[in-house]
């Protein structure tokens, strides 16, 4: 938990007013955001997408804050498209990369390379494969769709190519304000076409 110090008993007791005490707000806030920093660093490998976006600003920049309520929050309707939306960027989801990370009744943690698309069978099974790079056809319709309206509702958006970084170009996406309500949708249409389908687990990890 964050640590900060507060004023002792005598200088509360002593205090001619709430001025003299000192702005406590601020090194509250501080320890806080700390806290909530180091936290992330302490689970970087799943949390990387809350790292690599920014928060759109009233100026209309974008910018990384480690604590802020989120606009997406507001600014989605939906609680399923939105939770939805907080689990892909907080690395709370359901794909393979985090799930077979830990043992249940029916395998033991499986290494991450090994942690396979359950659709193409190529790649590790993580939020950028799905939403950008899988080739399975209902998964790549879906894809098209998205990045359709995407494209309508942000035309100078930097467009998607096979060379870049997923991960950098899913945050990117995850920056654009105006359309946190359809990625919100589509992060929960693709969550729910994966969870109707059981995860690839190698028999090797099986029990």
């Amino acid at each position: 938990m964050p640590s900060f110090n507060l004023p002792n008993a005598n200088h509360l007791l002593t205090a001619t007013s709430a001025e003299s005490l000192g702005d406590y707000s601020k090194s509250i806030f501080s320890a806080a955001s700390q806290w909530v920093q180091n936290e992330l660093d302490r689970v970087v490998k799943r949390s990387y997408l809350l790292y690599l976006r920014k928060e759109p600003q009233e100026n209309g920049l974008v910018k990384y804050h480690t604590m802020c309520r989120r606009q997406y929050l507001a600014d989605v309707s939906n609680a399923q498209h939105c939770k939805a939306l907080t689990r892909i960027l907080a690395g709370d989801h359901s794909l393979a990369v985090v799930r077979l990370t830990w043992a249940d009744n029916h395998h033991v943690p499986v290494p991450h390379n090994e942690r396979l698309c359950r659709f193409c069978k190529c790649k590790v099974e993580t939020p950028e494969h799905a939403m950008l790079e899988c080739l399975h056809p209902p998964i790549t319709n879906m894809r098209d769709s998205f990045l359709a309206k995407f494209y309508t509702i942000q035309p100078n958006a930097v467009p998607l190519c096979n060379t870049m970084d997923l991960r950098h170009y899913l945050a990117y996406i995850a920056s654009c304000r105006l359309t946190f309500p359809i990625l919100a949708k589509w992060a929960f249409e693709v969550t729910k076409f994966f969870n109707a389908t059981p995860m690839l687990i190698p028999s090797q990890y099986r029990r």
